[in-house]
């Protein structure tokens, strides 16, 4: 009877371990995956690594760095919805520069009015990668790679 019961508890649990196998098995997906481009992986903006570029806004360069953190996150990071769209339109200029892909080696400007279109567009929904932040006066400049698929 023993042995019966032994026999069962084994059967069980092997059988829960080898239908928990391919769970355990499975390869962990990256949150943050990197952009393959042209022999170049660059880390994606949201990644923990990429979080370093707070360190670029010191409060002898912005006048809050908490908060021009906060817009700089959720532009690289946040989801569209409407509440994150206002929040950004909200700290946008009345009228932004928009720089084109140069044609001829000279890059095209030209000045949009904002409004949440824009800022949807310009979100990049954690679909950015190689961030750079370069605060410039009351202005915080940031560059990044977006997704182009």
């Amino acid at each position: 009877m023993k042995m019966r019961y032994t026999l069962k508890c084994s059967l069980l649990m092997m059988t829960t371990l080898f239908l928990a196998a391919p769970v355990f098995a499975q390869p962990k997906t990256d949150p943050y995956p990197g952009l393959e481009m042209n022999g170049n992986t660059y880390p994606n903006a949201c990644s923990p690594k990429q979080r370093a570029l707070r360190k670029e806004l010191k409060p002898e360069s912005v006048s809050d760095p908490t908060q021009a953190w906060q817009v700089v996150e959720a532009l690289l990071c946040a989801p569209d919805d409407k509440d994150n769209r206002r929040r950004l339109l909200s700290y946008t200029a009345p009228e932004v520069r928009v720089e084109q892909p140069p044609i001829e080696e000279k890059p095209i400007f030209h000045t949009v009015k904002r409004s949440e279109a824009l800022v949807g567009e310009v979100m990049a929904k954690g679909r950015a990668w190689d961030a750079e932040l370069s605060p410039e006066g009351t202005q915080v400049v940031l560059h990044y790679v977006a997704d182009e698929a």
